[in-house]
């Protein structure tokens, strides 16, 4: 089904399910995380 012809988001994309999640994150849990999501990873030297 689609609303103003956008496609419905999945149920996991729950806005109520996403604030809870960060809302429960610790500020060491939420930096680790942002890390692998955001910044790159270094190139292994052989």
């Amino acid at each position: 089904m689609t609303i103003g012809g956008l496609p419905e988001s999945p149920p996991e994309a729950d806005p109520k399910k996403i604030t809870d999640f960060i809302a429960g994150m610790t500020d060491r849990y939420a930096l680790n995380i942002y890390e692998k999501i955001f910044l790159p990873k270094p190139w292994a030297v052989l």
